[in-house]
């Protein structure tokens, strides 16, 4: 673990392979496993890898990461994506709504605007 982040009920650990995991409340990712008991859907009781960008493959690149109910991380190149709750536009993608569903997107989207 090169990098660990603990946010509002979830947790992130930066592999050493700069990969990501995370555990706890997983917002918007959607999992074909749930590690926890059936009454807390969504929710993680052990480590999972992030999907990567388009929700294919697992995360990379990872340099450092922020999370809540919106979780962001900092790739290789200083690029940022984000995933999760997108109330008010939080994602960073440039819309309000997702992919899925009003709030939660299940995989990194890029953040526009970002130099």
């Amino acid at each position: 673990v090169t990098h660990l982040s603990g946010g509002l009920l979830q947790q992130c650990a930066v592999l050493s392979d700069t990969s990501l995991d995370c555990w706890g409340v997983m917002d918007g990712l959607n999992y074909a496993e749930n590690v926890c008991p059936s009454d807390y859907t969504g929710w993680s009781c052990a480590p999972l890898p992030v999907p990567g960008i388009g929700g294919s493959g697992h995360l990379g690149g990872v340099r450092q990461v922020s999370n809540g109910y919106t979780s962001c991380a900092v790739l290789d190149g200083g690029s940022v994506v984000c995933w999760g709750h997108n109330g008010a536009g939080s994602l960073g993608d440039g819309g309000w709504a997702d992919h899925q569903n009003l709030y939660s997107v299940p995989f990194p989207v890029p953040v526009v605007g970002l130099s």
